[in-house]
């Protein structure tokens, strides 16, 4: 076997061992995320409204933009089983599922930053500056995101070209990117993280170091501040730190099996939102229509001890058989 075959061969074994891991990865955690998903719209229809309904609608964009991704995923690793694929297919078939897998990536980010986005405007009440900064931030990382994607369309222009300089300032801007996302999220995590801590030692009357901070506190800060997609960006930006082989990180290495497998923990961060919000909706509901049934209690209470004083009055100086105060107690009971 010459050399040139050899070359080959390692070269393709090198690349099905690498899609090989992301495929598995991308299946683990997407069984994982599938669960989620199914919790996530069950959730949302516990109490039908106008809330639920836009949660809904983000969380399946974002279910079928995952199923996208994971799709172009297996087929890429399907293709890299093959050893000597024709040339042609390469303009056909790999550049298209390339584009589209680095475009859902995009696509997935900008739903979950957006989302987190907007909990992070509800949590800091709704104020204008907390709407404006981090949504104009959410939408500058995604048209930088898609501009990186573009970049593969190039080679249609020239596939010298795209391998001489495109393909390498894709590989450069992929990585801003990363870095872009994770200030991103960092900033907003941190802050929501801090800001539901706070509320609850401050309407708790507790100074920082009294008591520890109650666990369904610190679930609830860590499901609403999408402490599960910073972890994953972590990861990639770690690996896109570690030294290659004279190439840039994001090239078939750790950094890229986590750049290919993060979109779905942007989509288990949406889910564990969605489903926190949705279950404090409900909790909200069900405390108010216990505040509503109480105060009507208290209240008809209140009146009942006043017909019941103006009525012992009435029986002291008008009628006072047992008849009459059977009748009281019935109508007192109807009224509960």
């Amino acid at each position: 076997m010459s050399t040139p075959e050899v070359e080959i061969l390692v070269s393709s074994f090198h690349q099905l061992s690498i899609t090989a891991v992301i495929f598995a990865s991308l299946s683990a955690l997407f069984g994982v995320y599938l669960v989620l998903f199914v919790l996530t719209v069950w959730a949302t229809y516990r109490h039908p409204s106008v809330a639920q309904k836009r949660l809904r609608i983000v969380t399946i964009a974002l279910f079928l933009t995952l199923v996208t991704h994971y799709t172009t995923r297996a087929l890429e690793f399907g293709r890299a089983r093959l050893i000597t694929p024709p040339r042609n297919e390469q303009r056909l078939v790999d550049i298209p599922l390339l584009f589209v897998s680095t475009l859902t990536t995009s696509i997935a980010c900008a739903i979950s930053d957006g989302l987190l986005a907007w909990r992070f405007y509800n949590v800091f009440g709704r104020r204008r500056w907390a709407l404006y900064i981090p949504a104009a931030a959410v939408l500058v990382n995604f048209l930088f995101g898609v501009t990186e994607d573009c970049l593969f369309l190039s080679f249609y222009h020239g596939s010298s070209a795209y391998y001489a300089r495109m393909e390498l300032y894709s590989f450069k801007m992929n990585i801003a990117w990363g870095w872009a996302t994770f200030a991103i999220n960092s900033i907003m995590t941190i802050a929501i993280m801090m800001r539901i801590l706070f509320v609850f030692r401050s309407s708790s009357g507790i100074s920082i170091g009294q008591r520890r901070v109650q666990h369904s506190v610190v679930l609830e800060a860590i499901s609403e501040s999408a402490l599960v997609t910073w972890i994953g960006i972590v990861l990639l930006e770690i690996a896109e730190l570690a030294p290659t082989r004279g190439h840039v990180s994001s090239n078939m290495n750790f950094g890229y099996v986590i750049d290919c497998i993060l979109p779905i923990f942007f989509g288990i961060s949406q889910c564990l939102i969605t489903v926190r919000l949705s279950f404090a909706s409900a909790d909200r509901v069900t405390k108010s229509s216990n505040f509503q049934v109480s105060s009507l209690v208290c209240n008809t209470s209140n009146g009942l001890d006043r017909q019941s004083q103006e009525s012992a009055a009435t029986a002291s100086t008008t009628d006072d058989t047992p008849e009459f105060n059977v009748e009281i107690k019935k109508e007192m009971i109807h009224t509960v």
